[in-house]
């Protein structure tokens, strides 16, 4: 299933044109040995109309080109003190790394872009931001004097899962402690910081032929 899946993807890409997502940037990282890169604000924003796309992002002295297909996530969210709140609309990709079936790629597009990209030739690649936009391989990197742009928590989300179905679509419900409210500081930004794990979560399922849909999260904003 995880095969022909690919191969769909693939033949979708036939007459699509690379688009750049990010290009190279001049500078040190605070991050020792991660590359920093500067995101093309034009492609982002031509990438958020596509469904179907080819996106090259440089690492080391090459371009990795990658074929992503965007996946929809259509989910509401709750709070503890009853408030209705509307997210801002989360943009989600996944995909693999082009000639190669056994990678797997996800991009989420919040108010930043993260990603990764895992495969048997780059490892796994992390692509998140500090000040900047970074790009790295978890294993290579030394970082004596970082903290990581996502931020630590010590309460991780209590994620229960419910079956709809015997299938194969599982959806999933998300409640998030009261400590990550207040670590990342507003209700958006803590569904941002969810939305962008589950993202690569969903890519992992789908990849397997597998349709894992968000339906609700609920943030506690008030000390539960």
């Amino acid at each position: 299933m995880k095969y022909i899946t690919l191969i769909l993807i693939s033949l979708l890409f036939s007459c699509k044109t690379e688009l750049q997502l990010f290009s190279k940037k001049e500078g040190v990282s605070t991050l020792l040995n991660a590359e920093l890169i500067e995101l093309n604000q034009d492609v982002l924003n031509k990438l958020k109309t596509e469904y179907n796309v080819e996106i090259t992002v440089p690492y080391k002295d090459e371009l990795i080109n990658l074929q992503l297909h965007k996946q929809e996530l259509d989910f509401t969210v709750s709070t503890s003190d009853g408030k209705n709140f509307i997210p801002t609309e989360v943009i989600s990709f996944y995909g693999k790394v082009k000639g190669d079936p056994s990678s797997l790629v996800s991009i989420c597009i919040t108010d930043k872009v993260e990603g990764i990209i895992s495969s048997s030739k780059y490892g796994n690649i992390t692509i998140g931001k500090e000040d900047s936009y970074l790009i790295f391989n978890a294993l290579n990197v030394e970082q004596p004097d970082f903290q990581c742009f996502s931020k630590e928590v010590e309460n991780f989300t209590h994620v229960p899962m419910v079956l709809a179905n015997a299938g194969y679509c599982p959806t999933l419900d998300i409640e998030s402690a009261y400590e990550n409210y207040v670590k990342f500081g507003s209700t958006q930004a803590t569904v941002n910081w969810i939305t962008s794990i589950f993202s690569a979560v969903k890519a992992s399922y789908s990849n397997e032929g597998i349709d894992l849909t968000l339906k609700n999260v609920h943030i506690w904003t008030t000390d539960d």
